[in-house]
């Protein structure tokens, strides 16, 4: 080499430059042996630990609120069934839309402040809750009429963006 470079540092195990190149005069040569004791602290800044919590909090109540995206609107539909059967939906009004409509932006607004405190199985509880207390109460038809046929459940409702 004309110009042979201040330091080598060969990093490959097995080694790729000839252990003689570090006897040349104005080269230093460094190997992976040499550079064990170098090795930088393991110790995690107090701020990069600061930004990594808060990213990996904000990660995590991401990840929850999806997981629970199901159960949300299993929730929406319980709910939506629940009102269904309540008297106070008698009139003109078409109320399975009404209802579905007004729960499923409640609920929405709800998931988005509450959802880290929420989990996919709590959700599917309060559905079975919800469901239990609305077995055998007459539905609220179209209409506004109570409909007495007998049925145990609300019926199924379209889905209202």
């Amino acid at each position: 080499l004309a110009h042979p470079p201040a330091w080598a540092v060969d990093l490959a195990i097995p080694r790729d430059i000839d252990p003689q190149a570090g006897q040349i005069d104005g080269v230093k040569l460094f190997n992976v042996d040499d550079l064990q004791g170098c090795a930088p602290s393991r110790e995690i800044p107090p701020a990069v630990e600061e930004i990594l919590a808060r990213h990996q909090g904000q990660f995590y109540r991401w990840l929850n609120y999806k997981d629970c995206l199901d159960a949300l609107e299993e929730l929406k539909q319980a709910v939506t069934e629940r009102v269904c059967t309540s008297r106070e939906l008698e009139g003109e009004t078409d109320p399975a839309e009404l209802v579905e409509l007004a729960v499923g932006r409640t609920v929405d607004l709800l998931a988005g402040g509450l959802s880290e405190q929420w989990t996919a199985r709590l959700l599917e509880q309060c559905c079975m809750n919800i469901r239990a207390h609305t077995r055998g109460r007459a539905v609220v038809n179209r209409e506004g009429e109570q409909d007495e046929s007998g049925e145990s459940e609300a019926p199924a409702l379209p889905h209202v963006p």
